[in-house]
């Protein structure tokens, strides 16, 4: 197992007796607030509501005003040429091939449609073109009669792509939320809250985030429009799209994105989308209100399979699609691709695993980089996330074809994997992404001097060891007897959780076991057991932790524990279960 690093977090026994006492909620769950950041009364009830209200100006974004006049006069003159002869669209969307990508470019098509104009879309294929705007593509759509370029989830690092658009009379305008370059590439419009110089409150906007704060902006400015007046849409029925691409893309659900993923969640549990529905229909979630983990467990990894083994532009497709039987056929097809991903994604897993294991030198690096001829691109990103999982390292996989490298890496906690690879941008083709996620190209011949660098950058980079141990953040320390449906279900007041907003893990210590324990799965996996309070005892289930059957003596032993609460339903019954995050020995058995 991996080991892992309890960080507490400080309490003030005062304050959260204090917020507990005027929100009429328990210490613990005032503490929890406290955590966050949230102090008083009021701003209790606003996180809880998290109402739209709250979501920031749009127009406080760098470049907003002049995106917004750029869009609505090409807006405009489509509308009056249409009017007197059918014309190619002269906006064309450009998207990533990711789930943030492509949800972004159905929003503005969606959007685009409802106030009468149809516009094209552009979804790169992630092996033959690679991420990011490319010069082929950028030909192609010149070619095609368009003016007007908007990006969705890309653009940051396409500088010779831009200067080649501009060169052909296209204009653009990026909106993306990347790590910022040192060259920022000169488009028309730059909207990126992560610029030093904007003014943007909330610098943590997914890509989809951005393009929802530019056609808010736009739907602002079309109020006075008597041309689109009559057709703007409701926006708040596309935060469906907008909390699918927020969620699936890992962007923290904390501030705005909080506000949009809890409303979101909402319009995805009712939506009339065709699309949606199919989509949830084939991954078993159609009849259920929808949650986090069903967006970042079934709905996102089917969206993403298509572009990490085909071509997303299918997935844009069952997104906007306003038939039925059509959405429902592009949806299965899009679980059969998902099946082949996981399968794909096990198999390079297994042999990621061996190379590490076989190989004394990486036990002892600081990072993690792979190369292989025979690994799929399309899912390295994924394999990368779970060889973090087990060993707690920023890990880089490459697939090699030919004489190019192209890879994708996962960081940890407290490492900004994008600083880190920048460092070694002279041995890069190309590169991008943040400081948890990173994509770049290589040649063959510079892989193992990378290998090289990188390791020595990092080590150089990081002073504290226990970087290597994987975080578990305690919000609360409680006893067994403390626990109970209400706490749980004052918990889920503070949903939607996703990174950036975990469920609240929560400790108790020296609890002991009144039964011994048992393994349970297939493969006797997981570890079932009951915690014993003094007046109480709570069922518990580890996930993965079957192998702790062998290490403890149950009977004797008392433990230290760190858990999240739920209510297991089952069969119209509710049942109290603390999930284990991490169990050891009380300190004085050490």
């Amino acid at each position: 197992m991996t080991n892992y690093n309890w960080i507490y977090s400080p309490t003030d026994q005062i304050k959260s007796n204090s917020l507990a006492k005027e929100l009429e909620i328990s210490p613990v769950t005032a503490q929890i607030l406290i955590n966050k950041g949230i102090t008083g009364p009021q701003a209790a009830r606003t996180f809880f509501k998290s109402p739209l209200e709250e979501l920031h100006n749009p127009f406080l974004m760098k470049d907003m005003e002049k995106a917004v006049q750029k869009t609505i006069s090409v807006l405009e003159e489509m509308v009056s040429r249409q009017q007197q002869e059918p014309i190619p669209s002269l906006i064309t969307i450009y998207g990533d091939y990711d789930v943030d990508g492509t949800t972004g470019t159905a929003l503005l098509k969606t959007f685009f449609k409802e106030i009468g104009v149809n516009v094209e879309h552009y979804i790169p294929d992630r092996q033959s073109e690679g991420y990011g705007i490319n010069v082929e593509a950028i030909r192609k759509i010149a070619a095609s009669g368009a003016r007007l370029i908007i990006s969705v989830d890309c653009g940051m690092s396409s500088y010779d792509e831009i200067v080649e658009a501009k060169n052909l009379g296209v204009e653009v305008i990026i909106t993306d939320h990347h790590q910022v370059p040192e060259k920022i590439p000169p488009a028309y419009a730059v909207l990126n809250p992560s610029q030093q110089d904007c003014s943007y409150p909330y610098k943590e906007l997914s890509g989809i985030g951005v393009a929802f704060k530019l056609l808010t902006a736009i739907r602002n400015k079309l109020r006075d429009n008597p041309d689109f007046v009559d057709r703007l849409p409701n926006l708040k029925r596309h935060l469906d799209l907008t909390a699918l691409g927020t969620i699936a893309d890992l962007a923290p659900i904390t501030g705005e994105n909080r506000i949009l993923a809890h409303h979101g969640l909402q319009e995805l549990t009712r939506t009339q989308k065709s699309g949606l529905a199919a989509l949830k229909k084939a991954a078993g979630c159609l009849n259920k209100d929808i949650e986090t983990a069903d967006v970042g467990f079934l709905l996102g990894p089917r969206i993403n399979a298509a572009g990490r083994l085909d071509t997303a532009d299918c997935v844009v497709k069952l997104l906007i699609s306003e038939n039925t039987e059509e959405a429902e056929k592009i949806a299965k097809s899009l679980d059969v691709i998902n099946k082949e991903r996981q399968n794909i994604q096990k198999e390079i897993f297994n042999e990621a695993v061996e190379l590490i294991d076989s190989n004394p030198s990486l036990k002892d690096s600081y990072t993690t980089v792979l190369a292989s001829e025979k690994w799929h691109q399309g899912v390295l990103g994924v394999v990368a996330s779970k060889l973090l999982g087990k060993y707690y390292r920023p890990t880089i996989l490459i697939s090699l074809n030919g004489s190019i490298g192209k890879a994708s890496g996962r960081s940890i906690e407290g490492f900004n994997l994008y600083q880190g690879i920048s460092k070694c941008g002279s041995l890069l083709k190309k590169f991008g992404g943040h400081k948890m996620a990173v994509g770049f190209s290589i040649e063959k011949d510079m892989v193992e001097v990378f290998k090289k660098t990188f390791e020595e950058e990092t080590r150089n980079s990081i002073k504290d060891p226990n970087i290597f141990l994987s975080p578990i953040k305690i919000d609360s320390t409680v006893s067994i007897d403390e626990i109970s449906k209400d706490l749980c279900k004052e918990i889920e007041m503070l949903a939607p959780f996703g990174f950036g907003n975990s469920r609240p893990v929560l400790a108790a210590k020296n609890v002991s076991l009144p039964f011994p324990p048992n393994v349970v799965g297939n493969n006797g996996d997981h570890l079932k057991l009951r915690i014993k309070g003094n007046k109480k005892a709570i069922e518990a289930i580890g996930f993965n932790m079957g192998g702790l059957i062998s290490e403890f003596d149950f009977e004797v032993d008392r433990f230290d524990i760190a858990f999240t609460i739920s209510i297991n339903r089952w069969k119209n019954k509710e049942t109290l279960q603390l999930k284990l995050k991490d169990m050891r020995l009380t300190d004085e058995q050490q």
